[in-house]
């Protein structure tokens, strides 16, 4: 059956937690991944343990699939607990090996993970206190390389985009088919970016070319709409400014510029009139 979080951590379990933390903070490789070292890129996830013949998962058969998943650690992170119980059923029906852990807030969350650092996290967006989206940045500033799979009943275009600028691997709609869901933890371990056909809808309706973003984005010039997109990501001028291979005078020159045909003042505001006018 599906093991299910406790109190104590055993030493195996305590040895695993500690190489997790190191991997996932972009130390030193997991114990998953130690196995396949000397034949996959550091780039690459910890746990993505790709075989010497195939260089992506996805020339791998399903069963080859299974293998290397075979034991994994999930983090709910779900202000309902009917939602724990739903994946914890699903799990113990299609991944009996798999352990799960269910946190109901982002604080708790947060907390919990440091001490028991999972293979996936499955996170809601919207919760009390601290939000899905909030925990995700937090998380994903903490340990980089640890994949956050979004698993939320209500998302907007607004909720998927920012999903994915802090840092999430991916965002999924419930419901989710039971399959669909094992899948995507899988193929998120393999450097996947699985996405709902409602959240991929709502990403590119926004840039729909019929729609006012795009018509907006049509009056910026190359240059604005690449530093528009660095808006967008939180980027510093200094590292625009890098990466365009330009002076910080010239991206602030740009910045102004998108200001003014926007109509607004600051980065807050540019986000939030691009969503406005989606």
């Amino acid at each position: 059956m599906v093991k299910f979080s406790s109190a104590t951590t055993s030493p195996a379990g305590t040895a695993r937690s500690s190489s997790l933390t190191a991997a996932w903070a972009g130390g030193a490789p997991s114990l998953l991944h130690a196995e396949s070292a000397a034949s996959t890129s550091a780039s690459r996830p910890p746990t993505a343990r790709r075989t010497q013949q195939a260089g992506s998962v996805h020339r791998l058969s399903g069963n080859s699939i299974r293998e290397a998943t075979a034991t994994l650690r999930i983090a709910v992170v779900d202000d309902d607990e009917t939602v724990h119980a739903s994946v914890r059923l699903m799990l113990a029906r299609l991944r009996p090996t798999w352990t799960v852990d269910c946190y109901l807030s982002g604080q708790d969350a947060i907390e919990g993970l440091a001490q028991r650092l999972p293979d996936v996290v499955l996170m809601d967006i919207r919760m009390p206190g601290m939000s899905g989206i909030d925990c995700t940045r937090k998380l994903t500033a903490l340990f980089p390389r640890l994949p956050v799979l979004m698993h939320t009943a209500r998302a907007d275009t607004e909720g998927v985009l920012l999903s994915l600028i802090v840092g999430a691997a991916g965002c999924l709609i419930k419901p989710v088919p039971d399959d669909a869901l094992v899948s995507a933890i899988e193929d998120v371990l393999h450097g996947g970016r699985p996405l709902s056909p409602a959240a991929r809808h709502d990403l590119v309706e926004a840039f729909h070319p019929s729609g006012q973003t795009a018509r907006l984005l049509r009056r910026l010039t190359p240059r604005e709409q690449e530093i528009l997109v660095g808006l967008f990501l939180g980027r510093r001028d200094k590292d625009l400014a890098d990466k365009l291979d330009i002076s910080i005078r010239t991206v602030n020159a740009h910045t102004e510029s998108i200001f003014k045909k926007l109509r607004v003042h600051c980065r807050r505001e540019v986000v939030r009139k691009f969503f406005d006018l989606r």
